[in-house]
Order: structure tokens, then sequence, then C-alpha cells
């Protein structure tokens, strides 16, 4: 078995790689779907408002001047 000595050696990618096996070993059949049911809900009421028009997206640099000017973060 591989120690966690040895996994701090790999690199960012050999770790990446290792834990796609790992994932993969866990869920041989394919059924396994790791987010929540609540999670697929919440996407598709984001997906349903911006089709709808009820969304609007700003660049991050923007979203965070605002945020500042609001006091909202420093």
């Amino acid at each position: 078995m591989t120690t966690l000595v040895e996994i701090d050696r790999l690199t960012f990618e050999e770790k990446l790689e290792l834990y796609d096996k790992l994932v993969d070993s866990l869920t041989p059949d394919r059924r396994f779907d790791p987010s929540p049911e609540w999670h697929g809900e919440v996407l598709a009421v984001r997906e349903r408002l911006e089709q709808e028009g009820q969304v609007k997206y700003a660049p991050l640099d923007e979203v965070m001047a605002q945020f500042r000017r609001d006091g909202l973060c420093k």
C-alpha cells in the first residue's frame, strides 16, 4: 500500500491520476454519483432562472469592486 509520505512526494499531476484511479475503483459500475440530490435541484433552478433572463452576469473584478463599495468585503 502507498504511504502518506510517498503520496506527499508525488507531483500534482500524479496525485490527480491517483485520485482518478481511486474514484474509479470505488465506482466500478459508474452508477455512483457523488453529487447529492439537492445539488441537481439547485442547478435546475439556476438554469431556469437563466433561461428566463432573471440572471445577471458580471466579471469577478466588477463584482468584487461592488462588494467593496457596499462594505461586504475588504
